[in-house]
């Protein structure tokens, strides 16, 4: 009669910092499609706002961009969790420079990446990847002026 052991003690390899802490959901590819579906939704009323012509139209484009500023928001937040980075680094979406910082981030980074600090290696890809279209995107604004 073979039972398992209910009393058992279940073994780990990873460090207890690690295992006792709860990472959400929102993985990097998920994250990457939600963001782009919320950024093209975005400029989408952000181009309709600009033509509205009544003040109906004018008020329901503007309640439809902060409503989806705020799933963007949301968004990074569950990004960040998943990472192990606490909400205090949302503020940092204010900041310009940082925000396209936490932006790369949020896209490359593995899960848990707050706790070991280690880029896998399709993050690394991605994140070279995304520098050099920066890169390129830069060149052409320059060259273009």
């Amino acid at each position: 009669m073979s039972s398992s052991n209910p009393f058992e003690v279940l073994q780990s390899t990873e460090p207890a910092s690690v295992t006792t802490h709860h990472y959400g959901s929102m993985g990097r590819w998920l994250f990457c499609l939600s963001f782009t579906g919320l950024l093209f939704m975005q400029l989408v009323a952000f181009v309709m706002l600009r033509m509205s012509m009544s003040l109906t139209t004018f008020l329901f484009f503007t309640v439809t961009h902060l409503v989806l500023l705020a799933l963007q928001i949301r968004t990074f937040a569950a990004r960040l969790k998943h990472l192990g980075y606490s909400r205090v680094w949302l503020w940092a979406l204010l900041a310009p420079p940082m925000n396209l910082v936490l932006l790369l981030h949020c896209c490359t980074a593995p899960m848990g990446y707050h706790h070991h600090a280690k880029y896998d290696r399709r993050g690394s890809f991605c994140l070279v990847i995304l520098l050099a279209a920066l890169m390129l995107f830069g060149a052409l604004v320059v060259l273009a002026a």
